[in-house]
């Protein structure tokens, strides 16, 4: 680190929504890299919208019951997730949340 940087002495700010939206985009850009390479054949996706709605989506290919059974995988997943987080995890531990 230079000290005559001034780079060196500003300290950036990130919001939760800010590292939230990288993750999201580092998700999407490694998924994406990867069907690029052929690795990916299908894929479904559920998106989480900043309005609180979801919009879902997945490749027809015809190769309906992989999906299926990979978004129920995902689905256990999700619930063994929801079952060992920090109670602090939650949006509603947040006393200032609606």
């Amino acid at each position: 680190m230079n000290d005559n940087d001034p780079e060196s002495k500003v300290i950036r700010l990130v919001t939760a929504k800010q590292r939230m939206n990288q993750s999201t985009i580092e998700v999407l850009e490694h998924y994406l890299e990867l069907a690029r390479k052929g690795t990916v054949a299908e894929i479904a996706l559920v998106a989480i919208l900043s309005d609180g709605d979801f919009d879902t989506v997945f490749s027809p290919r015809g190769h309906v019951l992989p999906i299926l059974g990979a978004v129920t995988a995902l689905q256990s997943k999700l619930c063994t997730h929801l079952q060992h987080r920090e109670p602090d995890d939650s949006p509603s531990s947040d006393p200032s949340a609606p």
